[in-house]
């Protein structure tokens, strides 16, 4: 059994391969084939055959020094993994295994796979960890620009209530100078009267007084 990582040249993405090597001078007929973690087997037997050897009818036959490659995409291999076990942190060993029809089974520890998948790992969690960090750095940028828009609107609400408070202040002097000179006005006003009917009355004794002096004199 010998596994490989490859990245595929049309889009760069990563896929691992196993091989299934048959060493002996007969047949094996292959019962399941695939891959274990953590103790539990994913049997990818029915789905090689269904896709590379839809045709046979019995169970499939690896001749002597023939060999069958098994292919796993690095996002099927991932999902598989974390549905085992969710922890990128740790990666626990890989293996390959394969049955036959007689129940003979190999199983070898895969460790091209498990470094490259612990690899990769790692570098999505440096990646995300430094997209968290991102976020945070973002999240507190706009909340420190909210504090700053709310505390520039809140001056600018204080600055328009001085404002508002001072038109206010001076709309009310106005007035009580408005009602000082109004005041002033009617005091002068009723002044003017008072002196003018002084005067009249003062014409009209004197009128008196003048007739009062002609008729005595006469």
């Amino acid at each position: 059994m010998i596994a490989n990582y490859e990245l595929q040249s049309e889009d760069l993405s990563s896929l691992f391969t196993v091989t299934f090597f048959n060493n002996n001078m007969a047949d094996i007929k292959v019962h399941s084939f695939g891959l274990m973690y953590c103790n539990e087997q994913v049997d990818f037997y029915e789905e090689y055959v269904k896709a590379n050897l839809p045709e046979i009818k019995t169970r499939m036959l690896i001749e002597p020094s023939d060999s069958v490659k098994l292919e796993v995409p690095y996002e099927r291999m991932k999902k598989m993994l974390l549905a085992i076990k969710n922890n990128r942190s740790k990666v626990f060993p890989i293996y390959g295994f394969i049955v036959d029809s007689n129940g003979n089974q190999t199983i070898v520890k895969l460790k091209d796979v498990r470094k490259n998948v612990k690899r990769i790992f790692k570098s999505e969690l440096q990646e995300e960890d430094l997209e968290r960090k991102e976020e945070i750095r973002k999240a507190t940028q706009a909340k420190k620009e909210a504090l700053a828009k709310q505390t520039a609107e809140q001056k600018e609400l204080k600055r328009l209530k001085k404002e508002e408070q001072k038109e206010l202040r001076k709309k009310k002097r106005e007035e009580r100078r408005q009602k000082r000179s109004e005041n002033w006005k009617i005091r002068k006003e009723n002044w003017n009267k008072f002196w003018q009917n002084l005067m009249h009355k003062v014409k009209r004794t004197d009128k008196k007084n003048a007739k009062s002096e002609k008729k005595e004199s006469d």
